[in-house]
């Protein structure tokens, strides 16, 4: 059972009861099994219904393979409760309240100074702060000392030097540097994040941020080293949209130079014509948009991605399952750019499985 105000409902009930039946005997509380919604939802109702001279707190760490009985002093009790609601908010890609939920740990303490470091890193890079992050990157020698293997936080290293964890392919060399790979990367870890835990608003949010990010990235790049020639694929795609616009509304003026998807993706999609990854790319963003596939989106059934987007932005309309899986092919193309940047497990819940494993290490959960 997982449902934390069922819990606290359930809870609650069975503690009045213990209360009006022995209103002098303390309570002994050994939290063996069960989920840790059950857990904290337990905890926190005792802490709410009683003294703390009314009950004793044991819990069971695994040590050497062993269970032992430990009595839990206010503190360490405390601490048990901090752990499971951080392995709760981080589960749900809440680094910032997992992180002043643990405040600020004693130097005594360095496996939490390390988890502390690891939240602030997490959520920065979540809201992609990439220089903020980037603090939180170098680890102390007395906190690596501390018994972690140092391979498990090359991943700091490699973010402060902004390469994405599947590297840099030739496809994406010949057409970004690497510092714009590497933000492209970050939002579509992003998008993976916020598409598997069902946050449909935020995942066309960042989906938009990729599709115009990619193609204004590509053709800056263009333009700095080819500036001549990228004057003339600017035009060739006014030209290009002015017909799109005509073909749609006869009296319509012709298209306007200036920062939009249909614009850049249709410049991008001019450069490196032979370049099969960059080009099933364009296509696919093309396909997306409801300028560029126009004749798609006169169906009902259809819906371009930023056309959603605007409705967040700008009516601040919220996007729920059934309206997100009407977006055209949306459902293909995401596993499709994320294996095509080289993802698989996000970088995320790898991060969240170490900081998991320091608070077993510091047997509070």
């Amino acid at each position: 059972m997982v449902d934390n105000n069922e819990l606290i409902k359930i809870y609650r009930n069975h503690l009045k009861e213990l209360q009006k039946q022995y209103p002098q005997k303390p309570l002994i509380i050994a939290d063996m099994g069960g989920t840790g919604q059950q857990k904290t939802a337990l905890k926190l109702m005792i802490e709410y219904l009683y003294d703390p001279d009314q009950f004793e707190s044991y819990y069971l760490p695994q040590r050497k393979g062993k269970s032992q009985i430990i009595r839990a002093e206010a503190v360490e009790y405390r601490k048990v409760i901090n752990a499971e609601q951080i392995l709760s908010l981080i589960k749900n890609f809440e680094y910032g309240g997992a992180f002043r939920v643990l405040g600020k740990p004693d130097p005594e303490e360095p496996l939490l100074q390390l988890v502390w470091q690891l939240l602030h890193f997490a959520a920065y890079r979540k809201d992609q702060l990439y220089e903020v992050a980037g603090q939180f990157t170098h680890i102390p020698k007395h906190l690596i000392l501390s018994g972690i293997e140092t391979s498990k936080l090359n991943f700091l290293e490699n973010y402060r030097k902004k390469k994405p964890v599947s590297g840099f392919p030739d496809w994406a060399k010949k057409i970004f540097s690497l510092q714009d790979y590497f933000r492209l990367f970050e939002i579509l870890l992003l998008v993976q994040k916020y598409h598997e835990m069902g946050d449909y608003s935020k995942t066309v949010l960042n989906l938009h941020r990729f599709v115009e990010n990619y193609a204004s990235f590509c053709i800056q790049t263009y333009e700095r080293q080819f500036p001549a020639e990228y004057e003339t694929k600017a035009n060739a795609a006014v030209r290009e949209l002015t017909q799109i616009l005509r073909s749609r509304s006869r009296n319509s003026r012709p298209y306007r130079k200036g920062k939009s998807v249909p614009f850049y993706v249709t410049i991008a999609a001019q450069i490196e014509p032979h370049n099969q990854v960059h080009q099933q790319f364009i296509r696919e963003f093309a396909q997306t948009n409801s300028l560029l596939n126009w004749t798609a989106f006169r169906q009902k059934k259809n819906i371009a991605l930023d056309t959603l987007r605007n409705s967040i932005a700008h009516e601040g309309k919220g996007i729920d399952e059934k309206t997100f899986n009407r977006i055209f092919q949306i459902n293909s193309f995401i596993p499709q750019w994320i294996q095509r940047m080289g993802i698989s497990e996000s970088p995320y819940d790898q991060l969240n499985t170490l900081i998991e494993d320091l608070l077993k290490r510091e047997e509070i959960i």
